[in-house]
C-alpha cells in the first residue's frame, strides 16, 4: 500500500531550476498557485524544498545542488508538464507576460480539447489544455 501526505498525489514532480525563487513567483503568479510548504532555504540562500499547488497537484521546486547531482535542464527539458486549466487562453497570456516563450499557440485541436505549449525561463515546457 502506497501512503502519501495528504495534499499529494502518487506521482509528484519536483522541477530543479536555476533560481528557484524566481521559478516561483512564475508559477504562482502564471497558475494562480498558492505556495503551499514553508520554503527551506539553506545558509546560501538557496531553496532546497518549496512546493506550490497548480490545480489539486502540488510541484515540488528546488534551486541546484550539483553536490547531490540535482541540476535544472541543460536545453529543452526530456519531459512536458500537461496542466488542464479552465481557460487556456488567459493562463497562456499571462505566461507569455511573465517571460515564457511560445512554443505553439493556443489552438482548438480535433480531439476536443484547445491547448498551447509554452516554454517557461527555467527550462521546461508547459502544455495547457482545456476540454471543450
Amino acid at each position: 500500500m502506497v501512503v502519501t501526505p495528504d495534499h499529494h498525489h502518487t506521482v509528484t514532480p519536483m522541477l530543479c531550476v536555476p533560481d528557484a525563487a524566481a521559478a516561483i513567483a512564475f508559477y504562482c503568479e502564471v497558475f494562480d498557485a498558492p505556495e503551499i510548504f514553508d520554503r527551506h532555504v539553506d545558509e546560501a540562500g538557496k531553496v532546497g524544498h518549496a512546493e506550490v499547488l497548480i490545480g489539486d497537484s502540488p510541484v515540488w521546486i528546488v534551486d541546484e545542488y550539483p553536490e547531490y547531482d540535482i541540476h535544472p535542464p541543460r536545453g529543452p527539458a526530456p519531459v512536458q508538464m500537461i496542466v488542464y486549466v479552465p481557460d487556456v487562453d488567459s493562463v497562456f497570456d499571462r505566461a507569455i507576460a511573465a517571460g515564457a516563450t511560445v512554443y505553439h499557440p493556443p489552438t482548438d485541436m480535433p480531439y476536443g480539447e484547445r491547448n498551447g505549449r509554452f516554454d517557461d525561463p527555467f527550462g521546461y515546457r508547459w502544455s495547457i489544455r482545456m476540454r471543450h
